[in-house]
Order: C-alpha cells, then structure tokens, then sequence
C-alpha cells in the first residue's frame, strides 16, 4: 500500500504525536509499505528519505515554537495526487490533515484520522485577542465536523474513545495505542547522563520528559517536589524538554532554596531518550489530558516506577499498585507517595519490572499490523460502495 500521513507535528519536534507518526511509519514499512509524510518544513532541520513533503511554514512563537504551514500548498497537492495514495490517515483536523481530507476526496480512497489529543484545552497557545471560551467552542465544533467527514477514527486510549464519544462525533471508532520499539529501551546507557551532569549514584533522579507547559501542570509537580527536595538532599529532578514554563520552574526553585538539583535538559535527539530513562530511578508525570502518554510507554520500557496523577491515556496504561501508582490530583498525596518509593528499594524494582515486561506487549510492528487491518478494511469497504 501506499500511505500519506498527514501531520502538524514532525520532526525535529518531540511531541507524542510526533512519537506516533515516526513509529507507526517504521513499523509500516517493515510491514513492505510505502509510507509517504506530508508535514511542515521546520527551517534550519534537514530531513533524511525521498519520502517526506514538506509544507511551507512560518514559525509561530506564542508560547511555543510551531511551524505553522501554509496547508494550501497546489504543487504538494498535485504530487500527493501524483503518487495515487491508497489510503490518507490525517494525524490533526486542522491544517495539513485537512489537506489530507480533500486528497482523499480528490483520489476516492479511505480517510482515517488519529484523535491525538483533547484540542480545546490547548486553546491557551491561540493568541488571546478572542475570548477562550469562543475559542474552544470553534475547536470542538471544527474537530467533531472533519472527524464526521472520516472513514474511521484512531484513539490512542479506551479513555479517549469515551471522550470522542461524548463528544458526538458518529465516525467509527477503534483503539489502537502506538507501539514502541521496546529493544531500544533496554539499551540505555546508566552512566552517560549522571556523569554529564556530576550526580552521583548514590542520588536520586526523578524525572519528567514532554512539553514544559501549562496543560502538563507541572507547577503542580515543581511545588510537590520541592517539597520533598527540602527536607531530602539526595533528589534531583530532570526536565527533558522544552517551553513556555521552564522561568516560572525555576523561579520557584530557587524560591525553594533547590535551584542546584533542578536541572533542565532541553530537547534531546529521540536517539538519546533512551540515556535519560537509565539514568532516572523514577519517572514523574502529572498531566491530565494525555490521550496516550507516550513518555509513560516509554518510562515503563525503560524499567523505571512511575507516579502519576490519574487521567485519561495515563490512568488506561498503568495499572495501580503492579506498573506504578496512581494519586489523585493533590499535591501532598502526590509528594507522599513519591516518598514512600524512594524510600522502598524493593517496590521500584518491582514495579519497574512488571511496566517493562508490560510495556513489551507493545511492539510498534504489532500495533502496526493493527492499523494496517484497518486501512485494508476500509480500503474493500470504499471498492464495494
């Protein structure tokens, strides 16, 4: 077959839609598909395979850096006509996936959409010059109109399917989480990371790794931490990541009297994520409108116990008490647990094991097999109409 994936988000970025574009397409093509990427052209970032179109952009820079394309683009347009695609998959309703809509029109074949994330509460990075509540309204209303307009619709979660729903978008809908390459993961090297930032072993690392912004509430997560960090000299907390929120983060640390322990990594090239998971003892997340958490399948590879506060994606892949713990979203029962395991050897060890034998299940070719059921059942679906 060949596959278009259209996307908003792609490399050098690091989001979890991103993650799900890149091993959904290796694991297609170890499958003998011909996986074509249409995304927008970040400038300065040099892309590798004849396989990639790029969309002119111009950077963004309200609280975030983003590639916005111009997604009416004729000469992409003609060239994705050109390859005669067998299926599109948008990864976004706005913009590029929305070229991915009328190309599917164009060609007559399949439609299928991936709900990567819970749009309307990521209306704070629109320039506020219209109200926010005019502002997820459009959101909602633009995402259930081109979600109806699709063949089948993707969720990362069970959790997310429900929310789909409710939302009232008619579309089919089936679960299919993306996969990892959970080899990878069993290869970081331990020492790497530590001895670049000269914490001993005998130091505790927690850490986080995504987008550093307000829908994360890792303000919530500074001021638990550094609670602890107060009264233990032994913890460090890592951000692996780039945002709006790293000023506040460290305003507060110093406010804290931790500012020393807090160490922000920046963004690392994915071939070195796998160093920061072996060089953690734990990973800490706190977001609520995950769809997935691909950091979280990854965390759970790397064989690190994790604490998360309960929330859609997150709260459908561990499992309390056996792969990690769960809190609720407070900040002394967050902080306390997060105690509790590192003062237990033993308990980290123990869910570190059973996350990664876990996560094992989660072959990026095995759930690319799963999508690609999918694309040949619409695609016979669409032959016989």
């Amino acid at each position: 077959m060949k596959i278009g994936f259209f996307t908003n988000t792609y490399l050098p970025l690091m989001y979890g839609s991103t993650t799900s574009v890149e091993n959904f397409r290796k694991g297609l093509e170890k499958l003998g598909h011909e996986v074509y990427i249409f995304a927008p052209r970040y400038k300065g970032y040099q892309h590798k395979g004849e396989k990639i179109i790029l969309y002119p952009s111009v950077m963004y820079g309200y609280k975030i850096k983003y590639p916005l394309p111009f997604s009416w683009c004729p000469k992409i347009h003609k060239k994705a006509l050109e390859i005669g695609l067998d299926v599109v998959h948008s990864h976004h309703p706005f913009s590029i996936g929305r070229d991915g809509l009328r190309v599917s029109k164009k060609l007559n074949v399949p439609i299928v959409f991936t709900h990567h994330a819970r749009y309307d509460d990521y209306s704070h990075y629109i320039l506020p010059i219209i109200p926010e509540q005019i502002i997820r309204y459009y959101i909602r209303t633009t995402v259930k109109r081109f979600a109806n307009k699709c063949d089948k619709i993707i969720a990362p979660s069970e959790s997310i399917k429900k929310y789909i729903k409710k939302r009232g978008i008619t579309s089919p809908v089936d679960v299919v989480s993306t996969g990892i390459e959970w080899d990878r993961f069993q290869k970081g090297r331990y020492d790497e990371i530590r001895e670049q930032y000269s914490i001993a072993k005998d130091k505790k690392i927690l850490l986080y790794l995504g987008r550093i912004d307000k829908e994360k509430d890792l303000m919530f997560l500074a001021d638990a931490v550094f609670s602890l960090m107060r009264s233990d000299g032994t913890i460090y907390l890592m951000f692996v990541g780039d945002g709006s929120l790293i000023g506040e983060i460290k305003t507060a640390a110093l406010k804290h009297g931790v500012g020393d322990r807090v160490i922000f990594a920046g963004l690392v090239d994915q071939s070195e994520v796998q160093d920061y998971y072996a060089a953690a003892d734990m990973f800490i997340h706190t977001s609520r409108t995950e769809t997935q958490g691909m950091t979280i399948t990854e965390a759970m590879a790397s064989g690190l116990p994790i604490v998360a506060v309960e929330g859609t994606g997150v709260s459908d892949q561990i499992e309390n008490g056996r792969t990690g713990i769960l809190t609720p979203f407070n900040k002394k029962i967050f902080a306390r647990q997060i105690q509790l395991l590192i003062s237990d050897s033993e308990k980290r060890e123990r869910l570190g094991s059973n996350a990664c034998l876990q996560a094992k299940k989660m072959s990026y070719i095995k759930q690319a097999k799963i999508l690609e059921s999918i694309y040949i059942e619409e695609i016979e679906k669409r032959k016989s109409k």
